[in-house]
């Protein structure tokens, strides 16, 4: 990769914010999700201007 970026969700609870991370790094979608307790983590490779990025 060229460059990384890291990336930070936040917000209230029970918002979507696990929804929304799976959702970026699988382009999955689930509509009922269990509590999340602690952290998540996930990366994603995209491509701007033929360039790799990771976004983690």
């Amino acid at each position: 990769y060229e460059y990384m970026f890291k990336y930070i969700i936040i917000g209230d609870l029970s918002v979507g914010k696990s929804c929304l991370h799976l959702r970026f790094t699988d382009q999955k979608f689930r509509p009922v999700y269990d509590v999340t307790s602690g952290a998540e983590f996930g990366s994603r490779k995209i491509w701007i201007d033929g360039r790799p990025i990771k976004l983690q």
